[in-house]
């Protein structure tokens, strides 16, 4: 019933399009909580960037509140205000960033083993040769891909990891670092 119930929590945080919060850290077993919090942050940040390019072309729809007011108001936004809201937001896509950096790319195998080849032959490059034929075998395992919807991450690796013992063992010590820095942020 603990497993459902927590399916169920990830499932509703994962459809959030809201920011959300990560509960107590030791409710977080499989990692999960963090690692989505960094997916929303990147979602916020590339907004913000789209945003401005927005606010460059005097487009305020991403703003509906303001878009409203100027249009109901029939004004419009002189130049300096416009650059103060851009200034702004540049601002809050450097905090985030410096205080949520992005995380490495060539880890991204441990959070979807399932990538196709050109995600696979990226990851070769930072993987050795051994690891990089246990991913392959799991990529292509459909019963893998099932697994892996019903296992946290953690509990993923660790079910691989008899027939898989160098990937997997690569994958719990990087879970487990990942973990470490953020419990201790």
């Amino acid at each position: 019933m603990a497993e459902d119930v927590k399916n169920q929590l990830i499932t509703r945080l994962r459809q959030s399009q809201f920011f959300t919060l990560q509960l107590d850290e030791s409710t977080d077993i499989g990692n999960e909580a963090n690692l989505l919090c960094f997916d929303k942050i990147k979602a916020a940040r590339l907004k913000m960037e789209l945003w401005c390019v927005r606010l460059d072309r005097q487009e305020f729809d991403c703003f509906p509140t303001l878009a409203d007011f100027l249009l109901t108001a029939d004004e419009e936004l002189d130049g300096s205000t416009v650059r103060a809201f851009k200034e702004h937001l540049q601002g809050l896509h450097f905090q985030l960033g410096r205080y949520f950096p992005e995380l490495d790319a060539g880890f991204e195998w441990i959070r979807n083993p399932f990538g196709d080849k050109t995600h696979i032959e990226h990851v070769s490059s930072k993987l050795p040769q051994r690891q990089v034929d246990s991913l392959v075998d799991i990529a292509s395992d459909g019963t893998l891909r099932t697994t892996f919807r019903e296992k946290s991450l953690t509990d993923f690796w660790v079910h691989v990891q008899p027939e898989h013992p160098e990937l997997a063992d690569a994958a719990l010590k990087l879970l487990d670092a990942h973990k470490q820095h953020h419990s201790s942020h």
